[in-house]
């Protein structure tokens, strides 16, 4: 199910990915086994993967009418691990 805001989403048995109309977020991968999600900013495509994420925040991220804002509040602020991924 896509909305007006999102350009495609992908979905594998493990992970699934969704690229957005935002202007901080690219696109947003969550990882069903690991409760991971990769997301890549568009500022300088710096990309980063934050654990133990609960798939219901990335279905809230999904929903969201700012993506920007939910990241920021519900991921970046929240306290969840993160790790920058090298190019």
């Amino acid at each position: 199910m896509c909305n007006k805001l999102n350009h495609y989403t992908m979905t594998t048995n493990k992970s699934t990915t969704i690229r957005v109309d935002s202007s901080m977020i690219d696109s947003a991968t969550y990882n069903h086994e690991h409760n991971q999600l990769l997301v890549q900013f568009k500022n300088n495509k710096s990309k980063y993967i934050y654990t133990d994420v609960p798939g219901f925040l990335f279905h809230g991220l999904f929903a969201a009418e700012s993506k920007g804002k939910f990241i920021h509040k519900n991921i970046i602020n929240a306290g969840f691990k993160y790790k920058r991924v090298q190019p």
